[in-house]
């Protein structure tokens, strides 16, 4: 796995999109565990991809969605003190006019795959909430 910035060389198709809801702690240790790994993968994130709570992340997932076709699948990281609970997630996508056609529990209380429709286009959105209470500092 690679991570690389929107607008660097890269071959091939992107894996995702990464969205980070809250600074950049997740994504240096996206960064860390990508070094140890296959590089054949590739993530991608945009420089505008680090929002600050859940509605600036679901923002940056819906503008990606509509300007970046070559991408279906999107990984959401953000601290538990923007997430209550998955409700919220589920609202907030239907807010920015996505349909969500499926969610699935993957782990715990801590990561959900949604499978959600925006006009014409199909997507997998997985939200990962990270820390026991407030952040992913705390894991």
């Amino acid at each position: 796995m690679r991570i690389a910035v929107k607008g660097s060389e890269v071959a091939g198709k992107p894996l995702a999109y990464i969205i980070i809801g809250d600074g950049y702690t997740a994504l240096r240790i996206l960064e860390a565990m990508g070094d140890k790994l296959n590089h054949s993968e590739v993530l991608l994130y945009a420089r505008w991809g680090i929002s600050i709570g859940l509605s600036a992340a679901l923002d940056t997932l819906a503008m990606l969605f509509s300007l970046d076709k070559r991408v279906s699948k999107y990984l959401l990281i953000i601290d538990r003190e923007h997430v209550k609970n998955v409700d919220d997630v589920v609202n907030g996508l239907l807010a920015r006019g996505f349909t969500v056609r499926g969610m699935e529990r993957c782990y715990d209380e801590v990561c959900y795959v949604f499978i959600v429709e925006r006009g014409s286009r199909r997507g997998a959105v997985v939200v990962s909430i990270q820390g026991k209470e407030r952040s992913i500092e705390e894991t």
